[in-house]
C-alpha cells in the first residue's frame, strides 16, 4: 500500500529498452547498465509518507518518524492509545529508511535491514511471535538485510536484499503464499519466489514484482484482484499473464495496479466504485489498460481508491470519494482519473483507507479525506475534501528515493538512483542522468571513482557519494545543482563481483525531447 515500490524509475534508448518518464519528472536518475549477471539484484526503496486506517506515518530526513491519527491499539507508537491531531515523534525510533501502514499497525524498516512494527497484533502481523497488542515500536527478532516492507491489512511482505520474500501476520485467504491459510506469528520465506524487486500487500491478496517485469499475486481472488482470472484464491504465487514491462506495483483493499514502462497504468480487482479508472464500476479478473493516463511516474492504493503522480507533478485520483479522499472538492465516486486540487510538484503520494496524502516539493505535506480521528494531522477532526496543508510541519530534505539492481535482459542489470533537476530557459526543466563508473585504479575500493554528467562537475557529484567500507554507498541529496546527502544505502562487494559496468550519460529536455548522451568508461568489478 506504500507510495513508492518501484522496479526502476528510467531507462534510456540503446540499452535494450526505452526512456520512460517515471521518478525522472522530479528527480532525475542515475543509470549504470552492468553487463554480465543474471541474478544480482539489490532492492531498496524509502517512502517517507504513509497511511493506514486511521493513523500516518511521515519519515523526516533525519531518519525519525512522526505519526498522528488513530491510536486504538498504539499504532502511534507512543506509549499509549490516546489519538493525536498533529504529528507527534516516536521516541527511540532511529535510521529509519522507509515507514509502512497496515490497516491499524504499523512497520519501520531501518538502515541496517532490521525493522521495528508496533500497533494491532490480532493476527500476529508485527512478527514478534506473540499476539500481544503493542503500543511502542517492536523489533522483529530473526530478520535482517529487509530491503523493503510492505504493511496489508494483517498481514506483511519484506522483501530481502537476495530477492526473496518473508511473509507473517494473517493468513485466512493465503496471502501469505505459504501454500495455505494459517496465521504466521513470525517472519516465513516464501517458497519458490525469486529475483524480486517490489512488493505490496492488499487487504486479503499479494503482488511482487519481478527483475523480468513480470508479476506474481496470490492470496483471495474472488473479486478478480490476483489478475489471474475468476480464482477464488490462491495459496502460492501465480504468474499473471500478459502483463510485462512493469515498473511499479500497488495494492488496495481488493484491487491492483501496475505501473509499465512508458507511464502507462493497468488495474484489475475489485470496481464497485470505479477505484480501476476504466470508465465504469465492473470488477475485472484480468489487467485492464486504464485509458487517457500515459505520463504517470508514481502510484499508490489503499482502500477503494488511488493515487498518482503525473510527470508535471500533479496527481490525479479516482474511486470512492465519500469523504473526500479523492481531494476533488466533493464527495463523487470516480471511475476515470480526476485531478486533485491545488497539487503541484508532488513528489510522492500515500493512499490510507480513507485518506490521502502528498509530499510537496519544498517538504511541504498535504492531506485530505476523511479525518474522524485526526489522521490529516490538521488539528482538528473536520473532513477536507481538497488537499490542506499540515501547518508547522515539514519534511524538506525527506524526498523519496529508490536504488534498484535489476536484470534487464539475460546479460544486463541496471542500477538507478536519484539525481539533480534543473530549470532551463523559460522554466523548461532539464533532467539529467548522470553515470558513476568505478576508476579501474581502484577496482579494490568499488567506492571510488568518477562521475560523468553534462550539469554538474565532478566536485559537485562527489558530494553525492559516499565511499563505503561495505561497498558502494550512493548517498542522496536534496533537489539542485549540487548534494549534500541526507540518506545512502550500501551494495555487498559480492554483489558486485565480476560485474563489467558500461555507462552512459544522457540529458533530456522534456518539451523538446531532445536527448544527447556520451559514452563513458567500463569497468569490471
Amino acid at each position: 500500500m506504500t507510495a513508492v515500490k518501484m522496479r526502476g524509475e528510467c531507462s534510456i534508448q540503446g540499452g535494450g529498452a526505452a526512456y520512460s518518464r517515471m521518478q525522472c519528472a522530479w528527480a532525475g536518475a542515475v543509470l549504470l547498465l552492468v553487463i554480465g549477471t543474471t541474478s544480482a539484484q539489490v532492492f531498496v526503496t524509502t517512502p517517507k509518507i504513509a497511511g493506514g486506517a486511521y493513523h500516518t506515518l511521515a519519515l523526516s530526513a533525519d531518519g525519525t518518524v512522526k505519526a498522528w491519527g488513530g491510536n486504538q491499539y498504539g499504532e502511534l507508537g507512543n506509549g499509549n492509545m490516546t489519538e493525536q491531531l498533529t504529528p507527534q515523534l516516536i521516541a527511540g525510533l532511529s535510521s529509519v529508511t522507509a515507514v509502512s501502514a497496515g490497516m491499524l499497525w504499523s512497520i519501520a524498516l531501518h538502515s541496517d535491514g532490521s525493522l521495528h512494527a508496533w500497533g494491532n497484533n490480532t493476527f500476529g502481523q508485527l512478527g514478534v511471535g506473540n499476539t500481544l497488542h503493542q503500543s511502542l515500536p517492536q523489533l522483529i527478532p530473526g530478520l535482517s538485510n529487509v530491503a523493503a516492507v510492505d504493511a496489508g491489512r494483517d498481514h506483511c511482505l519484506a522483501l530481502l536484499a537476495n530477492g526473496t520474500v518473508m511473509a507473517w501476520g494473517g493468513g485466512n485467504n493465503g496471502q501469505l503464499g505459504l501454500g495455505n491459510t494459517n496465521d504466521r506469528y513470525t517472519p516465513q520465506l516464501i517458497p519458490g519466489l525469486a529475483n524480486v524487486t517490489a512488493v505490496a500487500a492488499g487487504d486479503y491478496h499479494s503482488l511482487a514484482l519481478l527483475s523480468d517485469g513480470t508479476v506474481k499475486a496470490w492470496g483471495w481472488g474472488f473479486l478478480g484482484q490476483l489478475g489471474v482470472g475468476p480464482v477464488m484464491l490462491a495459496t502460492t504465487p501465480q504468474t499473471i499473464a500478459g502483463l510485462s514491462n512493469v515498473m511499479a506495483v500497488s495494492a488496495g483493499a481488493d484491487h491492483s495496479l501496475a505501473l509499465i514502462a512508458g507511464g502507462t497504468l493497468k488495474a484489475w480487482g475489485a470496481n464497485f466504485h470505479g477505484q480501476l479508472g476504466i470508465g465504469n464500476t465492473t470488477n475485472q479478473h484480468t489487467p485492464q489498460s486504464i485509458p487517457g493516463l500515459s505520463t504517470v511516474t508514481a502510484v499508490d492504493a489503499n482502500g477503494n481508491h488511488t493515487l498518482a503522480i503525473l510527470t508535471d507533478g500533479t496527481v490525479k485520483a479516482w474511486g470512492s470519494g465519500s469523504r473526500g479522499q479523492l481531494g476533488t472538492g466533493n464527495l463523487f465516486h470516480q471511475s476515470t482519473p480526476q485531478v486533485a486540487l491545488g497539487l503541484s510538484n508532488v513528489l510522492a503520494v500515500a493512499a490510507g483507507r480513507r485518506h490521502s496524502l502528498a509530499l510537496l516539493g519544498d517538504g511541504a505535506l498535504k492531506a485530505c479525506g476523511e479525518n474522524d480521528y485526526g489522521q490529516l494531522g490538521l488539528g482538528n477532526t473536520t473532513q477536507q475534501n481538497a488537499p490542506q496543508p499540515i501547518l508547522g510541519f515539514s519534511l524538506n530534505g525527506a524526498v523519496s528515493y529508490s536504488l534498484v539492481i535489476m536484470v534487464l535482459s539475460p546479460a544486463a542489470v541496471g542500477i538507478t538512483i536519484p539525481c539533480n533537476t534543473e530549470i532551463g530557459a523559460l522554466g523548461s526543466a532539464h533532467y539529467y542522468f548522470n553515470v558513476f563508473s568505478v576508476d579501474p585504479l581502484n577496482a579494490s575500493s568499488p567506492g571510488t571513482g568518477a562521475w560523468y554528467g553534462l550539469h554538474a562537475t565532478q566536485a559537485d557529484v562527489f558530494a553525492w557519494l559516499d565511499a563505503g567500507i561495505n561497498g558502494l554507498t550512493f548517498a542522496f541529496g536534496a533537489l539542485g545543482s549540487s548534494g549534500g546527502a541526507s540518506a545512502s544505502v550500501a551494495i555487498p562487494p559480492a554483489l558486485l563481483a565480476g560485474l563489467t559496468v558500461h555507462g552512459v550519460s544522457v540529458a533530456l529536455n522534456p518539451l523538446t525531447g531532445v536527448v544527447a548522451d556520451s559514452n563513458v568508461a567500463s569497468h569490471t568489478f
